[in-house]
């Protein structure tokens, strides 16, 4: 028996499946974007399913082309500048692929539905609103699983903070390591390390301007010693108005916190700021 394929419908379904993977890939790297490129990049992978119509291809054809429609597919949705970002981001798009292909391969199997794979795409002769549907609760799975699981395994942690302080209101996204436990020697308070440019943007000054003239604008900068692979760097340090921190039960308050910064490259895109438990346990939170 054959079966009709409309390649409107194919593209169609294909550009939402593509989207949803893109969403998982910076889900689960980070990876930056825009609002424009994920739907165009989208509207790329769903072109590429048409190879679907065509003859089947030799695997070691199949192999260098797909390899090769992931990687435009992923340098057209994100932002990347590095080749180990691309590989790493090309990669997830595949692992999460082939969970998707298996979990379509299971609902052909409980419901009878037909399943054609050919040239690395498949067809299920499902409804599209029923396709998509199925595809979404399959992306809202992932979600769950990195949030619910993941996220409680996980040392490296990433919240969203946001830094008050003279009118000024920065927001940073801030590594948590369990290894950080850095005080404010003075004043006893936590301490949130942030790169250079997360500190200028706050109190207008560079860190490695404040080592020689602490005092700038009547705001009293102070150098704080600070310990790290068994070396001690003095950082410029304020004390800052309120710091917010990102939780799913709201925004959690921390009230004059120690903020140091540092010239040290920290995370690069991924993060700007480091904060340790003592943070989290002024705010609150408990992981």
């Amino acid at each position: 028996m054959q079966t009709v394929v409309y390649a409107d419908v194919l593209v169609l379904v294909n550009v939402v499946i593509t989207f949803l993977l893109l969403l998982s890939v910076r889900t689960f790297t980070d990876a930056s974007s825009s609002a424009l490129r994920l739907p165009l990049a989208s509207f790329l992978g769903g072109a590429y399913s048409l190879l679907l119509l065509a003859p089947a291809l030799p695997w070691w054809v199949l192999l260098p082309v797909r390899l090769l429609m992931c990687l435009t597919v992923c340098l057209s949705a994100f932002k990347i500048r590095r080749v180990k970002t691309l590989l790493r981001c090309t990669a997830l798009y595949y692992a999460v692929s082939f969970l998707l292909a298996g979990a379509l391969y299971a609902l052909s199997q409980l419901t009878g539905a037909f399943l054609q794979v050919k040239n690395g795409y498949a067809y299920v002769s499902l409804s599209a609103p029923a396709l998509i549907g199925f595809c979404m609760g399959f992306y809202a799975l992932l979600l769950f699983f990195r949030k619910r699981v993941l996220a409680k395994n996980r040392k490296d942690r990433i919240f969203q903070l946001t830094l008050i302080d003279r009118g000024a209101e920065v927001q940073v996204k801030a590594l948590f390591d369990s290894g950080n436990e850095v005080l404010d020697l003075y004043a006893g308070r936590p301490v949130v390390i942030v790169a250079a440019d997360v500190f200028e943007a706050l109190t207008g000054e560079r860190p490695r301007d404040l080592h020689s003239t602490p005092h700038i604008a009547g705001r009293p900068f102070r150098l704080l010693p600070v310990k790290t692979l068994g070396a001690t760097h003095l950082l410029p340090a304020f004390t800052a108005e309120r710091l917010l921190i990102g939780s799913e039960d709201g925004d959690k308050t921390v009230v004059r916190p120690c903020v140091a910064g540092t010239e040290s490259a920290l995370g690069g895109r991924r993060y700007g700021a480091l904060i340790g438990e003592k943070v989290l346990e002024e705010s609150g939170i408990v992981l």
